[in-house]
């Protein structure tokens, strides 16, 4: 099993059960959030499961659109240094 430091392992995503492999089918063919996250939620489906529903009301959710989200997200990654 792969691992993202010394502490945190990757889940295999084909051992998660079948709704969290859906959710994370449907996440990637929209531009999932990073997959080593996944597959470290991975560990507790019930969190995945939750995080996928916060993911989906922040993206799909509100009088913005989705476009006009993601250059908010990508110009606070850039304003705090992070590799989004």
């Amino acid at each position: 099993m792969a691992k993202i430091n010394s502490e945190i392992e990757f889940v295999d995503i084909t051992t998660m059960d079948a709704d969290c492999q859906l959710l994370i089918q449907q996440a990637d063919a929209n531009g999932a959030p990073n997959s080593n996250l996944i597959r470290i939620l991975g560990h507790r489906p019930d969190i995945l499961k939750g995080f996928f529903a916060l993911w989906n009301a922040c993206v799909d959710g509100g009088t913005l659109d989705k476009q006009l989200k993601e250059l908010v997200r990508i110009k606070i990654a850039a304003m705090y240094g992070c590799g989004y």
